[in-house]
């Protein structure tokens, strides 16, 4: 149902995310040097295997020559997303906070299921995601609303994707899908799956 609403309020919108899409067709692309993480740690290897994740996902093979509006754009991202199952990892989900009173599409919520072997473990880790009008120029703002300890999450839950290497690897081409893929897989470096939690329902 939300797929329907929003895709119907779609073509209102179509001049304008045209209009704005034009603009970003020469977005360069960056070098993979600037996003491996740096991460001092004594088990290197495993750090060095989680924070490639980025370089390795968001960084693929083809460019953004074909520059898809805004709101397309995230339809095709709903759409993804009510389906679940369909070609969504198991340990994410996400879709509109509020699809009858959103005309931008720009407020979603997501969950992320806490990875086996951390601290996380079989937490429900739910997130706000805001893809504002840079999006997807930009990635998407995310913000926990579930309380954690990490290094990348900061006082009031927001998430550094600078931190995670998300921010630089960024291509137009890039989803809300990668970007929590890359937090999930940024909870099982060495500095995260150790660290000690909050106790389960707590909230920023």
């Amino acid at each position: 149902r939300a797929y329907d609403c929003a895709a119907r309020r779609a073509h209102s919108h179509d001049r304008r995310v045209v209009r704005a899409s034009r603009s970003h067709k020469s977005l360069a692309r960056l070098s993979p040097s600037v996003v491996r993480a740096g991460d001092a740690c004594s088990s290197r290897r495993r750090c060095s295997r989680e924070s490639s994740w980025v370089s390795r996902n968001m960084f693929g093979g083809g460019g953004d020559d074909v520059v898809v509006p805004r709101a397309f754009k995230l339809l095709k991202e709903l759409e993804k997303g009510e389906k679940g199952g369909t070609g969504l990892p198991p340990y994410l989900s996400y879709g509109l906070a509020d699809a009858d009173d959103d005309d931008d599409m720009a407020q979603w919520t997501g969950t992320i299921l806490g990875p086996a072997g951390t601290t996380f473990d079989m937490r429900v880790l739910e997130l706000a995601i805001l893809c504002d009008d840079t999006y997807p120029t930009k990635p998407p703002q995310l913000k926990f609303k579930t309380r954690v300890n990490a290094p990348f999450v900061k006082s009031d839950g927001t998430v550094d994707l600078k931190a995670l290497g998300i921010a630089q690897a960024w291509r137009r081409s890039n989803t809300i899908e990668d970007v929590l893929n890359g937090v999930y897989h940024a909870l099982m470096r060495p500095e995260c799956r150790r660290n000690p939690q909050p106790p389960e329902g707590s909230y920023y």
